[in-house]
Order: C-alpha cells, then sequence, then structure tokens
C-alpha cells in the first residue's frame, strides 16, 4: 500500500554485436588463417568448427584479429562460426565457409615433345580439383578429367629447340595449392642441308648447316651412335665415317640435340667408292684398235674408260671372267693414254691408268719352260710375266700371249 519492500539489485549486459570482416586472409594445405574486425577491449570472441570451441582473446591494438586454425586436411571445406562475447554472453554469430589449399602434385612430368609443342602429364587428385597452368605470362584453366589415368596436356605453338618454365596449380574452391616449377624445352629442329661432300674407298664424309652453338648432334648407322659438338664459328659441319668397306651403300641417321633431346632425326644414304680395277692392261692391239683387259670387281659394279677426253660406260659383265674392251678407230703408231674408273651408285673409284701404243705389232720369240702353279690361272700368269718384263723395263704395250705345251 505504497510502502516498497528493500532493493533487489541486478546487473544484466546486452548481446554484443556480431563479428564483421570474417573472412579467410590465408590458407594452405593443413591450416586456414582467419580474420575480423576488433570490437573493443572487453569483447573476446570463440571460434567454434567441426564441435569443438576454441576461445580467443580480444587483443591489444587497435588492428584485426588473426587467428589460425591448423592440422586441417588438404583440399577440404570447413565450415566456421564466430561470436563475440561479452560478460559472457555471446552475440547470434556470423558464419564463414573456408577451404584449405589442394595438395600439388609431385609427379609433374614431360610425357612428350616435339619441335613446335610440350605434353605435360601429372597425376590426378579427385574430380573436384581443377588446374592452373602458367608460362609465359599466361594462364591457362584446365579442367580435373575424367576417369582415373593421369593428366595429359599439351601446349603447343612453341619455338624449336627452346626452354620453358611450367607452373603448375592445383585448385580447389578457387584455391590454389603451392606452385610446383618445371622447366622443358622443345626438341630442336633437324639439320639442314643434310648431304655427302666426299668419299673415298674406306670413308665418307658427310655434311650438314650448323643450327646454333647450343645444339649438338648425334650420328647413328650400323647400330653405332657417335657424338659430334657444335663447332665454333658459322661454317657447316663435317664429319668424316672412316673403317668402311668399298663399294657399300650405307644409311645415315642424323639428329640434332638440344638439352639432351633429340630431333626426329633426318636420313641420308650415301656410298663409298669401290676399288679400283686389278690387272688393267692390254691383252692385244693392231694398227687401228687396242683391246684392254682387266679383273672384275663385283656384281653391281660397272666401269667408266676416258681416254682422248671421251667417256665409255662399260657395264659389269655376267660371270667371273675378266672384263674385255675393244677400243677402234685409232691411229697407227700412237701412244694412248687410258683411265679407268669403277663406278658403284655413279660414284668412281680414284682410277687406275696405263699407257697404250698401236701397231704395227713386232713379235718378240721367248722360249720360256715354266711351272705353272695349280692355283694360277693362264690369266694370272699373263699378269706376273708382263709385270717381271715391266720390271726389266720393257715397253709397257707389250702383249704377252702364252702358248701351253706338255712338257
Amino acid at each position: 500500500m505504497n510502502v516498497r519492500s528493500r532493493a533487489v539489485n541486478i546487473t544484466v549486459a546486452t548481446a554484443p554485436t556480431i563479428v564483421e570482416g570474417l573472412r579467410a586472409s590465408d590458407q594452405d594445405e593443413s591450416s586456414i588463417t582467419l580474420q575480423w574486425n576488433k570490437i573493443n577491449n572487453s569483447t573476446s570472441f570463440v571460434l567454434q568448427f567441426n564441435g569443438s570451441e576454441t576461445f580467443i582473446s580480444s587483443p591489444d591494438g587497435f588492428g584485426p584479429v588473426t587467428h589460425t586454425v591448423s592440422s586441417l586436411t588438404a583440399g577440404t571445406r570447413y565450415t566456421f562460426t564466430l561470436f563475440s562475447v561479452f560478460e559472457g554472453i555471446r552475440s547470434s554469430g556470423v558464419q564463414l565457409d573456408a577451404v584449405t589449399a589442394p595438395r600439388n602434385t609431385e609427379a609433374v612430368r614431360t610425357s612428350d615433345q616435339d619441335e613446335s609443342s610440350i605434353t605435360l602429364q601429372w597425376n590426378k587428385i579427385n574430380n573436384s580439383t581443377s588446374f592452373v597452368l602458367q608460362f609465359n605470362g599466361s594462364e591457362t584453366n584446365i579442367s580435373s578429367p575424367d576417369g582415373d589415368g593421369p593428366v595429359n596436356y599439351t601446349v603447343s605453338s612453341l619455338t624449336a629447340g627452346t626452354r620453358y618454365t611450367f607452373i603448375l596449380y592445383h585448385v580447389f574452391m578457387n584455391v590454389r595449392s603451392r606452385a610446383v616449377n618445371i622447366t622443358v624445352a622443345t626438341a630442336p629442329a633437324n639439320a639442314d642441308s643434310f648431304r655427302q661432300s666426299d668419299q673415298d674407298e674406306s670413308s665418307i664424309t658427310l655434311q650438314w648447316s650448323k643450327i646454333n652453338n647450343s645444339t649438338s648432334f648425334v650420328l647413328q648407322f650400323n647400330g653405332i651412335q657417335t657424338f659430334i659438338r657444335a663447332p665454333d664459328g658459322d661454317g657447316p659441319v663435317i664429319h668424316t665415317v672412316s673403317f668402311l668397306t668399298a663399294g657399300t651403300r650405307y644409311t645415315f641417321t642424323l639428329y640434332s640435340v638440344f638439352e639432351n633431346i633429340r630431333s626426329s632425326g633426318v636420313q641420308l644414304e650415301a656410298v663409298t667408292a669401290p676399288k679400283n680395277p686389278e690387272g688393267f692392261r692390254v691383252s692385244e692391239q693392231d694398227e687401228t684398235s687396242i683391246t684392254l683387259q682387266w679383273n672384275k670387281v663385283g656384281i653391281n659394279i660397272s666401269f667408266v674408260l676416258q681416254f682422248n677426253g671421251t667417256e665409255t660406260n662399260i657395264r659389269a659383265p655376267d660371270g667371273d671372267g675378266p672384263v674385255k674392251h675393244t677400243v677402234t678407230s685409232l691411229t697407227a703408231r700412237t701412244n694412248y693414254t687410258f683411265t679407268l674408273f669403277s663406278v658403284f651408285e655413279n660414284v668412281r673409284s680414284s682410277g687406275v691408268s696405263i699407257l697404250a701404243t698401236t701397231g704395227p705389232n713386232y713379235v718378240l720369240g721367248m722360249n720360256l719352260r715354266l711351272k705353272l702353279p695349280i692355283t694360277m690361272s693362264e690369266s694370272e700368269l699373263e699378269d706376273a710375266l708382263i709385270e717381271l718384263l715391266r720390271k726389266y723395263n720393257l715397253p709397257p704395250q707389250i702383249t704377252l700371249k702364252i702358248i701351253s705345251s706338255k712338257p
């Protein structure tokens, strides 16, 4: 009836305002750093995620509050709820979804390359992780392919024999993994003007255009590989292959090499010069003709006979006997120089020359009693006797006829 009791006091606070500016300021494969605006020195915070709560006191100073949550799983989405706390009273809270960075691949490698492209390959993580490939100041987004196999990506329109650095990121919900770098080179261009510049019976000299000082070469033939460095200067590269067989065709493959990467290679077929004919001599002559004779060289070896500025092609005869060729329409009592070349696939031997004279003939009678070895033919005996007579300065145009008789 208008009379009051003694007073009972209670002190109560209102809930603090919710946090502003809550965001993920950084993340890696195993942690997320959260950041938000400080309210005042009296307001602390509670961070709730995965059923656990973490008390965070209000920091000194005026800067934002920063808190790192660690021991997380790579490439995973987390939901964080942040409460402001004043006098034990929480705000309504604010939520944030944030993700850890995906794992990067340690297996990025080159699976193929040619003069204008490089194919990169790396291991896929899962269907939710895409990729960003960065090189030469540009970025390419690469979606995660279906299936479980590795990811293959080809970078094209590149320059031959050039080193490129590629940076690969795995991407999960717009968050990138740590960068993985790989430096690879395109294959160099093939050598130009690869040709045979010279040859003899036992060697072939090859020649091609130099590419640059960084590009060396590998020459491959008969299962053998020879490394040839880039020469100094701007002239062509010259290399001689020795210890070959006369009158033989060889296939050479030449690769350009840059940073241990070979070009596709260019091939060349080249031949050694054949051996000179043996036993080249005059077998007969009269006043207007000279018959020449020599030993056959091989099945595929033809001949060129050269005299008085003319050349005559003579094919390889059938059989194993000597080759004979008669030169007609000559002048009596005249010296002629004949040069004979063996020819294999348009490549000539060094040539052998003899001097021969047209008739009139004379006969030199000689009575010789010779024992003919079983292994020597009459033709071989003639050759041996002619060489013997030449040794004692008899004229080289001598013609020898053997008449065999029984003892």
